[in-house]
C-alpha cells in the first residue's frame, strides 16, 4: 500500500472566490514574472527557447489556482491541497502541497491605490521598428488608464537620459500622449540611467499617505552601455525598493533577458509583463492594469512544517529557505492584487514511513506587513488528513482543482527539461518529455473542464513540432 496524506479539512486561512450569489473576491499572485510571454513568442516564432526563459511564477500567473473559500474582508488568505501524480522528467510516484493565495476582498470593494508614477522608456536603437510602435501604444494605453488625482512624468533613454513630461497631474491627457509621440528609436541601451533618473524623481516628490510610487519601465532589455549587469540591476532596485518606490517592468522583443524579468522577482514592489501581441497589449491595460498597480502585502514568509515522515524537497514559485526549527521558510517579497488566485507548489519526499490515520499533513505560521508598510500580520494555518491512497493510484488530489497546479507545475519542468535537450543535440529525448507533460495537462482539462488548459496544450504541441525540424 503506497500512503498519501489526504486532505480533507482546511482550518484557519482559506483562499478562494466567494459563494454562488456573493459578491466575487480578489486573488492574490506573487510579484516577479506574471506570464511567460517571452517563452511563447520565441515559439510562435518557430524557435526553441532556452530553458531558463521558463519561470514558473509566471506560468501560474496565468492561471486561475484556487484550493478553497477565503474568510471575507481578510487582505491575504491562505490554503493547502494535497496531490500525488508524476514528476516529470523521469515521471516518478511524487507528492505535491499547492499553497493557494487569495483574498477576501470583493473585487467590487478593490479600488488601485493614487499613483505617483514615471515612464522610463528606452529609445535605443535596439527598439527600432515594431518595439517602439508596440512601446508608443503601450504608453497611450497607460495613460488612457489615469486619472487627475494620478501623476506621470515620462521620460526616454538611450545613452543618455531625456525628460519629455515633468511629474504632474493627468489633466490633459493628451499632453502627455503628444510626449509619448516624441519618442524616437536612437542610440545604445543605458538601462541604469534610465532607472536612477526616474527612481530618483519619485524620491524626491513629496509622499502622501496612499500614494503608490512606482517606475514603469519599457524595454527590450538589451543592455550594451552603462555596465548594467544582473547583480547591478538587482542593487539598483533594491536600493529604492527599500524606500517603498516599486518597479513595473513591460518587456518587447525578442532580445529580452529572462535574468532580468526573474530578477524583478527578488525585490519588494517588482512585477514583470512581456507584451507579446497587440492582443497582450489590450488586456494588460484594460484589464490587468490597476491590479499591476496594486500591492496587497510586502515581506510574506510561512514556515511551513510538513507532517512526521515527509520533507519539503522543493518550492516552485517562491524561494525556499531550509528546514529551521520551526519549519521550511517560502519567501516572496510581494503580493498583488489580482482576479485570478495565485499559487506555490510544494514538492514531497519522505523521510521514512508516514504515519497513518487523521493528522495535520502540515502546519504553518504566516508573517506578512500589510499594504500600508506598517501594520504586521501573525497567522497559523492548518489542515487535517488522514487516508491510504490505492495500490497503483497514480494521481490523487484533494481537493480536485489542485490538479491543474501540478500538472503546470509538470508542464514547466517538462518544458525546461525538452529544450535543454534539444540545445544539448537530443531533440528525440526532448519531445518524448513534452508529450509526457501534455498528458498531465489532458487529464487536468478532462477532469475540470478547465479549457484555459487548451492553450497550454497547443503551445507544447508547437513547441514540439519546432523540435521536430
Amino acid at each position: 500500500m503506497n500512503r498519501l496524506l489526504t486532505l480533507v479539512m482546511v482550518a484557519a486561512l482559506a483562499g478562494c472566490a466567494g459563494a454562488p450569489g456573493q459578491p466575487m473576491s480578489a486573488g492574490v499572485r506573487a510579484g516577479g514574472a506574471q506570464d511567460i510571454g517571452f517563452a511563447r513568442a520565441q515559439i510562435t516564432n518557430g524557435t526553441v527557447p532556452q530553458p531558463e526563459s521558463f519561470l514558473v511564477e509566471g506560468l501560474y500567473a496565468e492561471h486561475d489556482l484556487p484550493v478553497a473559500d477565503a474568510p471575507a474582508g481578510k487582505t491575504l488568505s491562505v490554503a493547502l491541497g494535497v496531490g500525488k501524480a508524476p514528476l516529470l522528467p523521469a515521471g516518478t510516484p511524487a507528492t505535491f502541497i499547492q499553497v493557494g493565495m487569495s483574498s477576501g476582498i470583493p473585487l467590487e470593494q478593490l479600488k488601485r491605490p493614487k499613483l505617483q508614477l514615471v515612464v522610463v522608456a528606452d529609445r535605443s536603437g535596439s527598439m527600432q521598428g515594431a518595439k517602439i510602435q508596440a512601446l508608443r501604444a503601450a504608453l497611450t494605453k497607460l495613460v488612457d488608464q489615469l486619472t487627475p488625482d494620478d501623476q506621470l512624468a515620462v521620460i526616454q533613454f538611450d545613452t543618455s537620459v531625456d525628460e519629455l513630461h515633468g511629474l504632474s497631474n493627468v489633466t490633459d491627457k493628451a499632453e502627455f500622449k503628444a510626449a509619448v509621440g516624441r519618442i524616437k528609436d536612437a542610440g545604445g541601451t543605458d538601462i541604469g540611467a534610465g532607472l536612477r533618473r526616474g527612481f530618483s524623481m519619485l524620491e524626491a516628490a513629496p509622499a502622501a499617505e496612499g500614494v503608490e510610487k512606482r517606475v514603469i519601465l519599457l524595454t527590450d532589455a538589451d543592455p550594451n552601455e552603462g555596465n548594467m549587469t544582473t547583480a547591478s540591476f538587482n542593487e539598483l532596485v533594491g536600493q529604492y525598493a527599500a524606500k517603498h518606490i516599486g518597479l513595473t517592468a513591460f518587456g518587447v522583443g525578442l532580445d529580452f533577458q529572462p535574468a532580468i524579468a526573474e530578477a524583478i522577482g527578488h525585490q519588494e514592489g517588482g512585477n514583470y509583463v512581456y507584451l507579446e501581441s497587440p492582443a497582450k497589449l489590450e488586456k494588460v491595460f484594460d484589464q490587468d492594469f490597476d491590479y499591476l498597480m496594486s500591492p496587497a502585502a510586502y515581506d510574506v514568509d510561512l514556515a511551513v512544517t510538513p507532517a512526521k515522515g515527509w520533507k519539503v524537497a522543493e518550492a516552485f514559485g517562491a524561494k525556499l529557505d531550509p528546514a529551521k526549527a520551526d519549519g521550511y521558510h517560502l519567501n516572496v517579497k510581494t503580493l498583488f492584487f489580482s482576479k485570478g488566485r495565485g499559487a506555490i507548489v510544494l514538492r514531497l519526499e519522505p523521510t521514512g514511513t508516514p504515519a497513518a490515520g487523521e493528522q495535520a499533513i502540515a502546519e504553518g505560521h504566516l508573517t506578512y506587513i500589510e499594504r500600508d508598510h506598517v501594520t504586521h500580520r501573525d497567522d497559523v494555518i492548518s489542515a487535517k488528513a488522514t487516508g491510504d491512497l490505492p495500490t497503483g493510484k497514480t494521481r490523487y488530489f484533494s481537493p480536485e482543482p489542485v490538479r491543474k497546479a501540478v500538472a503546470l507545475t509538470n508542464m514547466y519542468l517538462g518544458m525546461k527539461e525538452a529544450t535543454r535537450l534539444f540545445h544539448a543535440g537530443k531533440a528525440a529525448e526532448g519531445i518524448k518529455v513534452l508529450a509526457a507533460a501534455k498528458v498531465e495537462l489532458e487529464d487536468a482539462r478532462t477532469a475540470l473542464k478547465a479549457e484555459d488548459l487548451a492553450t497550454e496544450i497547443t503551445l507544447l504541441d508547437k513547441l514540439s513540432a519546432d523540435m521536430s525540424r
